[in-house]
């Protein structure tokens, strides 16, 4: 996740030089894919992390999983030195 100051920063300088995102990565100090990301989305950290918790929330109702790490073994989630599936 990057920070309100980090989105601010690569959104102004994203429209300052011309739509070149490598460089306006570069002046928010972050990387190039994670700028394209932002960019697409035009979703703001606050709002991306709520668009996270969500997700979580609907797939935890959805197959009736608690939301603790070690609940999603598919997904190969769980605590360190645990079997996260059985065979």
């Amino acid at each position: 996740m990057i920070s309100e100051t980090q989105y601010r920063t690569l959104m102004k300088e994203y429209s300052k030089n011309g739509g070149v995102i490598s460089h306006a990565a570069m002046k928010a100090q972050m990387t190039h894919q994670t700028a394209a990301r932002y960019l697409k989305t035009q979703a703001e950290p606050s709002e991306a992390r709520v668009r996270f918790t969500l997700l979580g929330l609907t797939l935890a109702l959805i197959f009736g999983l608690s939301s603790s790490p070690s609940a999603f073994p598919a997904l190969g989630i769980g605590r360190p030195g645990e079997r996260t599936f059985s065979a």
